[in-house]
């Protein structure tokens, strides 16, 4: 592409966005009215955390996991986890959002990260090799403890990629829990078609500004 053929494409998106802006903002729909449409090339074909064809859907918006990390690697950003520490070198202390929950309206309280942790270390071969010889125990409501076999610094990064789920909800759905999974992401799809088509709502028990 030439210089003249860019510079005549920018006139042109310059223009348009000019006549554009004014109608848009005239035509908003009301907050509960509008959509908001995605393209992505990686469209889940299950939403159950422990299949490979889920693993987008942290990225996605469908589910959390403990912990983020920044863009450049660095640091870790809470998630549902609102705080932790080690607490020895193999042992470390996360103490969770105390108001996140699950689509279904359940508490995302230390038990079921415990029992989701555990689901991920039993069936979620992607997760294995992170997660092996580790250990989880709930010690309150909202704290949970993760015992390590040998002293690992990083290991809270190497979590980012887990979704934390309602284990409880699995039991009861059996196979369609991959359609029908009880995640807390700030995206809460009302219609899935797996691999081509979610269909979502804003969720307000998420425990992350989906804005941040």
């Amino acid at each position: 592409m030439n210089y003249f053929t860019r510079a005549a494409l920018a006139a042109l998106a310059a223009a348009c966005s000019s006549l554009a802006l004014p109608t848009l903002a005239q035509e908003a729909a009301p907050a509960d009215e509008q959509v908001l449409r995605l393209v992505t090339a990686n469209m889940p074909r299950s939403l159950d955390p422990i299949n490979i064809d889920a693993q987008r859907i942290i990225n996605n918006g469908y589910a959390e996991p403990l912990v983020h990390a920044s863009l450049d690697g660095a640091k870790l950003i809470p998630a549902l986890a609102k705080s932790w520490e080690a607490v020895e070198p193999t042992l470390w202390r996360i103490e969770l959002q105390p108001n996140a929950k699950y689509w279904s309206g359940a508490p995302v309280d230390a038990a079921s990260v415990q029992a989701s942790f555990e689901r991920h270390q039993a069936q979620n071969k992607r997760a294995a090799s992170i997660l092996r010889g580790a250990t989880f125990k709930a010690v309150g409501p909202t704290t949970l403890e993760i015992r390590t076999e040998q002293a690992d610094p990083a290991f809270l990064f190497k979590t980012v990629t887990i979704a934390v789920h309602n284990t409880a909800r699995v039991a009861e759905l059996g196979d369609r829990y991959a359609l029908e999974a009880d995640l807390s992401g700030y995206f809460k799809p009302t219609e899935f078609v797996p691999g081509e088509l979610v269909v979502a709502e804003p969720f307000e028990g998420t425990a992350q500004d989906p804005a941040a």
